[in-house]
C-alpha cells in the first residue's frame, strides 16, 4: 500500500525534478499566523469560525461560561430581591365622540363634526391632553386636598407624568390610565383622581366654548335692541311729521332687492360669527402654546402630516434620551430635530390660522359690502321716491333690524337649550382598585434574562480568548481543538555556556526536558495506536519548532534502554541533524538512492551510545522525486532490519506535502508545536491534511514550553516568539535554531 501511495506522489514530482521546491511557491511563511494570510486557498476555510472550531471553544472554556451565568443569575437573583416592589393601579375611561348631548341642536360652536371627532385623530388628541401639565396640576391639586404632601405643585408634575401610563384598548373606545407607584393605595388613589380630573376638565372645557358664544350672543342682541326701538322709533315720527302713505307698487321692486341683500347679509353675519368664535378658541389655543392640538383642530392636510411627523420625532427623542442620555450626541440631534420640527408646526399652524383670520375678514369685508348695497339701494330709493322712499328705508331698516333681532334670539336659545343639555363624551367606567401584587421586579424574567445574558457573557468571553490568543499552549488546546492524543509537554531548558541545548538531555539526564522525553518515550512504548512503534515520523507545521531536537531527544530516550537507533534527516529543504552533531554531510540518503554509496558508507555513528545518523547526503533537484519513490521504501526496509527505531526528520507540513508523502511508511506520525507561536487553525489544518491520506497519528508535542514551578507537574506559560521566512538554508539557521531547540 506504501509503494502505490509513493508512486502516486512521485508521478507528479517528475514533472519538477529538475526543479528545487521552493516553500514560498506554495504560499509558506514561518508565522503560522503569516500563513493564514499568504495562503488564499486556506485563508477562506481558516479565517471563519466552523461548528467543529465551535464546539471545542465552548468545551475548552466550559467553566468560564458556568462561572459568568451562574455570576449574572445571582446578580440578578440579588437584585431583584433588593429592587423596591413597585404597583400599578389602573382606572378605565370611555370616550364616545357621540355621546354629547340629550336633545339634539344646532351648536353654536359645532363640537360633533365628523371628520374629527368620529377618527382616529380625536383618540390621538384626547390622550395627548391627558398627558398635559394642566391635567397633572388639577390631580395634584386635589390630591393635596385630601392631605398628602408627597407631590407638590411645583416638583410633582413631571413625577407624576413619570408614573403615568395612558393606553387605550384595541377595537374599543376604552382607555387605560394606569399610575405606577411603590405604594399601593397611592397608586390607586392616584389614578382616580386622575381619570375624574380627566372626566371634569374635558366636560369644563366643553361648556367654556358655549358660554364665550353666549356672552357675545347676549351683548348683541341688547345692541339690536336698542337699535329696534330707536329704528321704531324714528320710523313713527318720521310718518307724524311727513304724512308719508305707503305705497306698495312703488317700492315693491326695491323691497324684493331689500330682501335679497337682507338674506346674503344674515347668512355672512352668521359665518362671520362662529368664523368669529373659532378664531377666538384658535388664539386661546395659540396663546396657550398648544400647537399640536390647534394642528388637530384645525385638520389640513399639511398640519396632520406635520403633527405625525411631530409625534414620531417626540417619541425618537425619548427613546434616544432613555438609552443614550441627554449628553450623548444623538440625543442633542434628535433635539434638534424635534425643535426644527416643532417650529416648522408652529408655522404651518400660524399660515393656518392667519388664512382664517383672512377669511374672516374676507366675511367682514363682504358684509360691508353688503350693508354699502343696501344704502345705495336706500339712497336710490330716497332720490326715487323723495320722503315716501325715506320712510321706506327707515322702515326696512326696522324690520332688518327686527329679523337680526329675532335670529340672535333663537340662536341664544338654542345655545342656552345645549349647555344645559351638555353631557361629557368622557366617562369614568371603573375605578382603579388598590392592586394586590407588584408588577415589577419580575424574577422570574429577571433570573431568566441573568441566565441567558451570563451565557451569552460567557460565550463571548470564550470566543474573546480564543481571538486573543489562538496558538497551542496546553494539552486541552491539543485534545479540544486538534481532536488528536496529547503526548508530551517538553519545557524550555537554557543550556549552560558550551553545552549543545540538543543535547540536553543527554548531558542533563535529572532536567525537566530530559523527564518529558523519557515519560514520551514511555507512552510510545505502550503502543498507543495498537501497533509496535519501529518506524517514527516526526513533523511540525511550520519552522522552528523544534522538530530536528525533538527526533534526537527521542533517539536519547530510547538509546538510554539499550535500543539501537537510527536518525534520517529527510528535510532536503534544510537539513540540519548533521550540525546537531557537528559532522559533515557528504554522504547520505540521496546518495544511497541515487546508488553513489552503500548504507555502510553513509550511516554515521554518534557521540550518544545506540544513536546513528543518516544524514540528507548532496542536496539536488531530483530529492523530493527520490523520497517519494520506491528506492526510499527499499531503503527504509533495508535500515529496519539494522535498528530498533528509525527515526525520520520531515520538512515543515502546514504547506509542503514530504511529511504527508512519507506518513505511509511510519508506524506512528508525531506533530511538534511550539508553546503560543502557531495558529490552531493552521496546526489543524495540517492534522487534517495527514487525517486525509489516514495517517496513523500518535498525537502532538507540545513543545519549548516556558516553565514556573507551582507543583510537581503544575505549569504557567508565558510566550515570546518572532517569526521569520523559511526557505533556503542561510548563516542565521544555526543560530535561531539553538535558539529554539530546547
Amino acid at each position: 500500500m506504501a509503494r502505490r501511495f509513493l508512486a502516486d506522489f512521485s508521478e507528479g514530482l517528475r514533472v519538477s525534478e529538475h526543479v528545487v521546491p521552493d516553500p514560498s511557491a506554495f504560499g509558506y511563511a514561518r508565522n503560522g499566523r503569516e500563513l493564514l494570510l499568504a495562503n488564499d486557498s486556506d485563508n477562506s476555510i481558516l479565517s471563519r469560525f466552523s461548528l467543529a472550531e465551535i464546539i471545542p471553544i465552548l468545551r475548552a472554556n466550559r467553566w468560564l461560561i458556568v462561572l459568568c451565568t451562574l455570576g449574572a443569575f445571582s446578580m440578578a437573583f440579588v437584585g431583584t430581591l433588593m429592587t423596591t416592589k413597585q404597583y400599578q393601579a389602573t382606572s378605565i375611561l370611555q370616550l364616545n365622540p357621540s355621546n354629547a348631548k340629550e336633545v339634539k341642536v344646532d351648536d353654536v360652536v359645532d363640537f360633533d363634526i365628523r371628520g374629527i371627532y368620529e377618527t382616529e385623530r380625536f383618540y390621538r388628541t384626547e390622550l395627548a391632553l391627558m398627558r398635559t401639565r394642566t391635567t397633572a396640576l388639577e390631580v395634584i391639586r386635589r390630591y393635596n386636598d385630601l392631605q398628602y404632601d408627597d407631590l407638590t405643585i411645583e416638583k410633582g408634575v413631571p413625577r407624576l407624568l413619570g408614573m403615568l401610563t395612558v393606553f387605550p384598548r384595541e377595537r374599543s373606545s376604552l382607555i387605560e390610565i394606569s399610575i405606577t407607584s411603590p405604594d399601593p393605595h397611592k397608586a390607586a388613589l392616584l389614578s382616580t383622581l386622575y381619570a375624574q380630573a380627566y372626566v371634569d376638565l374635558n366636560l369644563e372645557s366643553r361648556r367654556s366654548a358655549s358660554r364665550e358664544a353666549k356672552v357675545w350672543l347676549e351683548t348683541k342682541i341688547e345692541e339690536y335692541e336698542l337699535k329696534v326701538a330707536a329704528s321704531a322709533a324714528e320710523l313713527i315720527e318720521f310718518k307724524r311729521q311727513h304724512d308719508v302713505v305707503d305705497l306698495e307698487d312703488t317700492v315693491t321692486a326695491v323691497s324684493e332687492r331689500m330682501d335679497e341683500i337682507d338674506e346674503r347679509y344674515g347668512r355672512v353675519s352668521t359665518d362671520r360669527l362662529l368664523l368669529t368664535t373659532k378664531m377666538a378658541s384658535y388664539d386661546e389655543l395659540l396663546a396657550q402654546n398648544k400647537v399640536a392640538e390647534l394642528a388637530e383642530v384645525l385638520g389640513t392636510p399639511t398640519l396632520l402630516a406635520l403633527s405625525r411627523i411631530y409625534a414620531e420625532a417626540r417619541t425618537d427623542h425619548a427613546t434616544v434620551g432613555a438609552r443614550y442620555g441627554e449628553r450623548h450626541s444623538r440625543y442633542q440631534e434628535s433635539a434638534a430635530t424635534l425643535t426644527r420640527i416643532r417650529e416648522e408646526l408652529r408655522r404651518e399652524v400660524s399660515s393656518a390660522v392667519e388664512a382664517e383670520r383672512a377669511r374672516l375678514s374676507l366675511f367682514q369685508a363682504e358684509e360691508t359690502s353688503l350693508l354699502d348695497e343696501i344704502d345705495a339701494v336706500q339712497e336710490s330709493l330716497l332720490t326715487r321716491q323723495g320722503f315716501q322712499a325715506e320712510f321706506d328705508q327707515k322702515r326696512l331698516a326696522y324690520e332688518r333690524s327686527e329679523a337680526f333681532l329675532r335670529r340672535l334670539s333663537l340662536r341664544s336659545d338654542e345655545l342656552s337649550l345645549s349647555s344645559r343639555t351638555q353631557l361629557n363624551n368622557a366617562l369614568l367606567r371603573e375605578p382603579a382598585r388598590v392592586p394586590t401584587g407588584p408588577i415589577s421586579p419580575n424574577l422570574f424574567l429577571n433570573l431568566l434574562v441573568g441566565l441567558f445574558a451570563g451565557a451569552g457573557a460567557g460565550f463571548g468571553l470564550a470566543f474573546l480568548r480564543h481571538s486573543i490568543d489562538d496558538s497551542i499552549s496546553s494539552p486541552e488546546d491539543v485534545t479540544n481543538f486538534l481532536e488528536v492524543p496529547f503526548l508530551a509537554m517538553v519545557p524550555k531548558v537554557q543550556a549552560p555556556p558550551g553545552v549543545n541545548p540538543d543535547l540536553i538531555t543527554y548531558t542533563d539526564r535529572r532536567g525537566l526536558a530530559a523527564e518529558s522525553v523519557r515519560g514520551l518515550r514511555a507512552l510510545l512504548e505502550m503502543n498507543p495506536n495498537g501497533r509496535k512503534v519501529q518506524r517514527l515520523l516526526v513533523t511540525s507545521a511550520v519552522a522552528s519548532e523544534g522538530k530536528t531536537s525533538m527526533c534526537v531527544r527521542l533517539g536519547i530516550a530510547y538509546a538510554e534502554f539499550g535500543r539501537r537507533v537510527l536518525l534520517i534527516d529527510a528535510d532536503h529543504h534544510r537539513p540540519r541533524a548533521h550540525k546537531v552533531f557537528k559532522m559533515e554531510n557528504n554522504l547520505g540518503a540521496l546518495d544511497i538512492m541515487r546508488g553513489q554509496c552503500s548504507i555502510t558508507d553513509a550511516v554515521m555513528p554518534t557521540e550518544i551510545p545506540h544513536v546513528d545518523l543518516l544524514s540528507l547526503g548532496a542536496r539536488g533537484a531530483d530529492a523530493a522525486r527520490l523520497f517519494a519513490s520506491d528506492d526510499f521504501i527499499t531503503l527504509a526496509d533495508e535500515l529496519q532490519e539494522l535498528y530498533d527505531l528509525v527515526i525520520i526528520d520531515t520538512p515543515p507540513s502546514a504547506t509542503l506535502s514530504e511529511a504527508i508523502q512519507l506518513s505511509p511508511l511510519a508506524d506512528g506520525v508525531i506533530f511538534v508545536v511550539r508553546a503560543g507561536k502557531v495558529s490552531r487553525r493552521v496546526v489543524r489544518h495540517t492534522v487534517d491534511r495527514f487525517k486525509k491520506v489516514d495517517a496513523r497519528i500518535l498525537g502532538v508535542v507540545i513543545n519549548d514550553v516556558e516553565p514556573v514551578a507551582t507543583g510537581a507537574y503544575g505549569y504557567l506559560y508565558g510566550y515570546k516568539y518572532g517569526y521569520g521566512p523559511y526557505g533556503a538554508p542561510s548563516d542565521d539557521d544555526d543560530a535561531e535554531d539553538q535558539q529554539v531547540a530546547g
